[in-house]
């Protein structure tokens, strides 16, 4: 009778036990594939294309040694709707002509520029930081690298990243 009750008693605790691992199993799953917030807000942060000025102006200017075409190309492959991280140093912060936006330029000489930046009004209080011959690393797209009287690497759609 004490052998009946013995085996009663293992088949008693053998089910319970067995669910209550099963939870613990699925809970620890459960919070292995949940995201935790650092996740989430890394996968949010936008992918910069990380360039430089000098070499951008190096390309596009008319110095460059690529024909027209090879420019052109180079934009639609490289550069064309894609996040460009860069920084220019900042020899003029003006409000541009819209009203709406603010221009950063780096100039060449007097009258020409390497790169300008467009910024829309809402960085202003971020632009106001920076004193001329700061640096300024931003993140924007390239909108225009056509050379000719007055031109220069133009960017828009700017969000100021630091001030140096």
């Amino acid at each position: 009778m004490k052998e009946a009750q013995s085996k009663e008693k293992k088949k008693n605790w053998i089910l319970p036990t067995c669910l209550a691992l099963i939870v613990f199993l699925g809970f620890i799953w459960f919070l292995s594939s949940t995201p935790t917030p650092s996740k989430i807000v890394q996968e949010n942060k936008p992918k910069y294309l990380e360039v430089d000025i000098s070499e951008l102006y190096a390309s596009f200017s008319d110095m460059s040694p690529y024909s027209e075409i090879q420019k052109e190309d180079l934009y639609n492959k490289a550069y064309k709707d894609k996040l460009l991280k860069t920084s220019i140093r900042a020899d003029r912060i003006n409000k541009a002509s819209l009203g709406s936006q603010y221009v950063v330029l780096e100039m060449r000489d007097r009258f020409s520029c390497i790169a300008k930046a467009f910024f829309p009004s809402s960085e202003k209080d971020k632009l106001l930081k920076a004193n001329v011959g700061s640096t300024i690393v931003f993140a924007g797209e390239l909108k225009a690298y056509k050379y000719g009287f007055a031109s220069c690497v133009e960017f828009g759609d700017a969000k100021v990243l630091e001030i140096k």
